[in-house]
C-alpha cells in the first residue's frame, strides 16, 4: 500500500514537472555567461531568460549524431554569427523556479534544409 502511494506521488510529480516546462524556438541571439542569461528572438519578439550552472546545450557534430557543447564555447560561437547576423536557430526548454523563467536545455538546430538529391 505504502509503496503504490510512493509511486502515484513520483509519477505525479513527473507529470507536473512535465506541464510547468516550456519551450521556446527561435534565433540565440547572446548567451551571457557572467549574468547567466541568454537572449532569443522568437516570433513574439526578444525573451531573456536566466539559466542555471546545469544548463544543457545540445548540437550536432561532423557526422550529425548529438553531442554536449561547453557553454562558454556556446556563446563565443553565438557572439561570432550573430555578428555576421546569422544567429543559430535554437530551441530552449525553461522550468519555472519560483517566479522566474530558468532555461534547464538549449537545443542547436534547424534552419538548414537538407539537399534531397
Amino acid at each position: 500500500m505504502f509503496r503504490s502511494l510512493v509511486l502515484g506521488l513520483a509519477a505525479l510529480a513527473l507529470v507536473v514537472g512535465g506541464l510547468v516546462a516550456e519551450e521556446h524556438k527561435g534565433k540565440l541571439k547572446k548567451i551571457d555567461t557572467s549574468a547567466k542569461k541568454l537572449t532569443i528572438e522568437t516570433k513574439d519578439g526578444e525573451k531573456t531568460v536566466d539559466y542555471a550552472d546545469g544548463l544543457k546545450i545540445v548540437g550536432k557534430d561532423k557526422e550529425g549524431k548529438d553531442t554536449d557543447i561547453d557553454v562558454s564555447k556556446a556563446a563565443k560561437t553565438v557572439e561570432k554569427a550573430a555578428e555576421k547576423g546569422k544567429s543559430p536557430a535554437v530551441t530552449v526548454t525553461t522550468e519555472k523556479k519560483g517566479d522566474k523563467e530558468v532555461a534547464t536545455t538549449i537545443k542547436m538546430g534547424g534552419g538548414k534544409k537538407k539537399d534531397n538529391k
